[in-house]
C-alpha cells in the first residue's frame, strides 16, 4: 500500500510541476507578444510621423510653386487620396482623402533690397491621417520673396 501511495504522490508532483511550467511559459508568451504589439504600435506612429513631415515639405514646395506663378495666392487646403500617396487599401477608399494639408499664406512685410510687402510667410500643417486618434501632426513655415531673381526660401 506504501507503494501505491509513493507512486500516487509522484504523478501528483510531476502533475503539479508540470502546470506550473505551463503557467510559466504562458506568462513568458503573454508578455512576449505585449511587446511585440507595443513595438509594432510605436513603428505604426514614427512611420505616420514620417509621412505627416513629407506631406508637410510636399506642401511646403507646392505652396511656394503657386505663389512663384501667382502672386495672388492664398493658399488651400489639399487633400490627396490613397491612390495619390499610392498607399495600399481598399478600392473602395482610394478616393478617400488620406491626408489634409492646410497651406496659408500671409504678407510677412518688407522684402530684402527694401522691396515693400513683397515677403511672404508660407505656413504649411500637415495631418497624416486626418482622423484624430491617429493622426500625426507636421508644420513648417518659412519666408519667401515671389519677386526675388532666387526663387528658393529661407526658414
Amino acid at each position: 500500500m506504501r507503494a501505491i501511495a509513493r507512486g500516487a504522490r509522484r504523478r501528483g508532483m510531476t502533475a503539479a510541476a508540470v502546470l506550473v511550467c505551463l503557467v510559466v511559459l504562458t506568462m513568458i508568451a503573454g508578455t512576449l507578444l505585449r511587446i511585440g504589439v507595443v513595438r509594432r504600435d510605436a513603428l505604426r506612429t514614427h512611420e505616420r510621423e514620417v509621412q505627416a513631415e513629407w506631406l508637410a515639405r510636399a506642401g511646403l514646395e507646392r505652396g511656394i510653386a503657386r505663389l512663384a506663378s501667382d502672386a495672388k495666392y492664398a493658399g488651400e487646403t489639399w487633400k490627396p487620396s490613397r491612390g495619390d500617396l499610392d498607399l495600399p487599401g481598399d478600392s473602395g477608399g482610394r478616393d478617400q482623402p488620406a491626408a489634409v494639408v492646410r497651406i496659408t499664406i500671409e504678407p510677412a512685410g518688407d522684402g530684402p533690397g527694401g522691396t515693400k510687402g513683397s515677403l511672404r510667410r508660407i505656413a504649411v500643417q500637415a495631418d497624416y491621417p486626418p482622423d484624430a486618434p491617429r493622426r500625426a501632426r507636421s508644420s513648417l513655415q518659412v519666408s519667401f520673396d515671389p519677386g526675388s531673381p532666387k526663387t528658393g526660401a529661407s526658414r
